[in-house]
């Protein structure tokens, strides 16, 4: 078939031409005014039919006195035969014509390619109403064209009306099958997008493995963070690393209960010792999106070293002294003075160690190489010593000598040419040459009130106030030379 316009090649089935797209029609299609019309030219002749009998009932009635009457009747009768065939013949090609009409506006009615090739049509000239028209019928005709559906959800998009488009781009990918998957996802994220449904978006994400579609809206993907290591019973420690597959926040917990946004975020990775461990993870990204919860279960099956000794309980003690830790050779020792919980980054025992002057708190675990931590030991203990200068006598000689020599400006520790000021801190006694020394610590505080260690240390005679400069060579081992 031939395009009457263009003269273009139409296949078959096609009603519309695909290089003018002039619409071919096959038989003319039945519109209202058509029909209109074949019933007021049914009218007009049976207008005319009236007339012409009214006339022909009038003369017959004044020439029936005449002869001629009768011979007048029978070409009458004659004449009105004629007539009623020529009416009856009309009217019944008009009857065809109509019943016609009527047939190929059914079968045009009942036609998805016909109604669907009209709201591509109605498309193009801009006509969104009429379109949706046309496709709300070619769809009620066949739900299960996908494409017409997928058509009617861009018409919506093109007048504005978001969110019916994604009513119908919704219920599509509950139906759809596989091949168009990813075509309605992306054009789904596109519509979320544009109406800020980033909760949607994450929701459609979670489950998306096209890598085009993550390529471009990854950013709003919320996946569950990877743990790098299965659940399951180990016997070694075991460092858990979790990795998010876009920016964002991974929060957690290791014991099991459920991890919220005030929970511990993950920054670095996590050590597993000996024990049981319930952690449980998610993420949340930029936009506020959170994954589910992923939960893995661990059995850390190791034995603990044993705890070190320590050479001297807790007490109270009036000589200086040296405080030694005893342990296995396959262990480290790691301490702390302040009372707080040793680890691997604390201070580790090499030597015996110097019992500070005053109260002190003695923490000690040993690590084993697989770094198991054993049970922390506790020591407190509180050192003072018979002297005729008492410590913060002591001190105060040595504040004084130092204002003398002009390292101090003034006793309350002001420096010359600085704005902070320093301070003096008895630290441990040491014995040396059957004479006893308080060890004094220098600090200098900056005008933020932060401390720095200046690494001057002083020696003080307990008993005559001598003072001196001194120089740690070991744990209770010092060099002394004089201040001055």
């Amino acid at each position: 078939m031939k395009c009457p316009k263009c003269g273009n090649e139409i296949p078959e089935g096609k009603l519309l031409c695909e290089v003018c797209g002039e619409e071919v029609k096959i038989v003319p299609e039945f519109e209202p005014e058509y029909e209109a019309q074949i019933n007021e030219t049914m009218k007009k002749i049976a207008k005319s039919f009236l007339e012409q009998d009214t006339s022909e009932d009038t003369m017959f009635e004044e020439d029936w006195k005449n002869d001629k009457a009768r011979e007048h009747l029978g070409e009458s009768f004659r004449k009105h035969k004629t007539i009623l065939l020529f009416v009856a013949g009309v009217l019944l090609c008009m009857l065809i014509v109509f019943i016609s009409i009527r047939v190929v506006h059914t079968k045009q009615y009942n036609s998805f390619p016909y109604q669907y090739e009209k709201a591509l049509a109605y498309i193009d000239a801009g006509e969104y109403d009429t379109a949706i028209s046309y496709l709300d019928r070619a769809l009620a005709i066949d739900q299960s064209k996908i494409d017409a559906r997928i058509v009617l959800a861009e018409v919506y998009e093109k007048k504005g009306n978001l969110q019916s488009a994604v009513t119908v781009l919704e219920e599509l990918l509950r139906t759809a099958d596989a091949t168009y998957t990813s075509q309605i996802t992306e054009k789904l994220l596109s519509l979320y997008q544009e109406q800020k449904a980033y909760d949607k978006m994450g929701a459609l994400l979670a489950d998306c493995e096209n890598e085009e579609i993550l390529k471009v809206y990854g950013a709003y993907a919320a996946k569950e963070p990877l743990f790098s290591i299965e659940g399951g019973v180990y016997a070694d420690i075991q460092t858990l690393t979790l990795e998010s597959m876009t920016d964002g926040f991974i929060y957690y917990t290791l014991d099991g209960s459920t991890p919220t946004q005030n929970s511990m975020v993950y920054e670095e990775p996590i050590t597993l010792q000996a024990g049981d461990y319930t952690v449980k993870a998610f993420f949340v990204n930029m936009y506020g999106i959170k994954s589910d919860i992923v939960t893995m279960n661990y059995y850390i099956s190791l034995s603990a070293p044993k705890a070190p000794d320590i050479s001297l309980v807790s007490g109270t003690y009036t000589e200086p002294q040296m405080i030694e830790i005893y342990h296995d050779a396959d262990t480290k020792i790691y301490y702390t003075i302040d009372g707080s919980t040793p680890t691997k980054s604390s201070t580790r025992y090499t030597e015996p160690i110097e019992m500070l002057y005053g109260t002190s708190n003695l923490s000690v675990v040993a690590i084993n190489e697989k770094g198991i931590a054993s049970d922390v030991v506790r020591r407190t203990y509180q050192l003072t010593v018979q002297a005729n200068f008492p410590g913060d006598l002591a001190l105060q000689v040595l504040k004084n000598q130092l204002v003398v020599n002009g390292t101090l400006t003034d006793l309350e520790g002001h420096v010359p040419h600085k704005l902070g000021i320093n301070s003096y801190d008895i630290k441990s006694v040491v014995n040396i040459d059957e004479v006893l020394y308080y060890i004094v610590a220098e600090k200098y505080t900056d005008t933020t009130n932060k401390e720095h260690d200046t690494n001057n240390l002083y020696a003080i005679n307990v008993n005559t106030a001598d003072l001196y400069n001194a120089r740690k060579l070991g744990e209770g081992k010092y060099y002394l030379s004089p201040l001055f």
